[in-house]
């Protein structure tokens, strides 16, 4: 399950490892490791939902290439 860190735009979504990478969040790819295929994808489908009604930014779990997209502290609220 992920934590929802706020419920107003502005506010993060860690989705950890229910969506690894961006590709995983946006079903071009599926994770390494899954128990089924069927819930993985359900899943993914619940975290947009989520993200769109808290209007949340998504924080995938392990992806290098998102990583430099984000504000990191504390230099991006000098």
């Amino acid at each position: 399950m992920p934590l929802d860190l706020g419920h107003a735009p502005g506010h993060l979504l860690l989705t950890v490892d229910a969506a690894d990478t961006t590709d995983h969040r946006n079903e071009k790819a599926l994770p390494g490791f899954l128990a089924s295929v069927v819930d993985t994808v359900r899943s993914v489908r619940k975290l947009h939902r989520l993200a769109a009604r808290s209007g949340s930014t998504v924080v995938t779990g392990h992806d290098p290439d998102a990583w430099p997209t984000f504000k990191h502290v504390p230099e991006a609220y000098d």
